[in-house]
């Protein structure tokens, strides 16, 4: 491709034009960005255009929890339910299973008896959201496994109080 510098109308020869290219003049030191014109339309009966279709969109980076963006008044809605913090106030969804039992058995845990199976649960929750980045309850998780070595202590304390008499 030739093109001339917008400075000096120097003409250079560019072998692989892409647009958005930081050029230099040779001649004057000018810098300035290669800037391609639009493709004129194509006929209806052109192979060449209907040959290539347009590429897939790339999908963003990252979980799914961290690619939603709160939008405007007016746009569409998440494509997923617990994608959606008011949601996931509302109704468990998005979370993953193990971690809601581990919640629950955490809260249990202050009757000290199911205190080891808080600190399991809270173990099978922690493994199943690193499997599962997508899924939410890590609060739950924590939670279990706090409540859960609290009331294994506590269990151990009452267990040798009652021993030693």
């Amino acid at each position: 491709m030739r093109l001339a510098c917008p400075k000096c109308g120097n003409q250079m020869e560019i072998p692989n034009p892409d647009a958005g290219l930081l050029l230099t003049c040779p001649e004057c030191g000018e810098s300035f960005r290669l800037a391609l014109a639009p493709a004129p339309p194509a006929a209806d009966g052109d192979p060449a255009a209907q040959a290539a279709p347009p590429p897939p969109p790339i999908p963003p980076a990252g979980p799914p929890h961290q690619q939603y963006q709160p939008q405007p008044p007016g746009y569409p809605r998440p494509t997923d339910i617990g994608d959606d913090a008011g949601m996931r106030l509302l109704l468990p969804v998005g979370r993953s299973g193990w971690a809601i039992a581990a919640g629950y058995v955490g809260l249990l845990s202050i009757l000290l008896v199911p205190a080891p199976l808080a600190v399991l649960l809270g173990i099978v929750a922690a493994v199943d959201l690193k499997w599962h980045p997508d899924k939410h309850g890590w609060g739950r998780t924590v939670f279990s496994l706090v409540m859960g070595v609290w009331g294994m202590i506590v269990l151990a304390f009452v267990i040798l109080v009652v021993i030693g008499r």
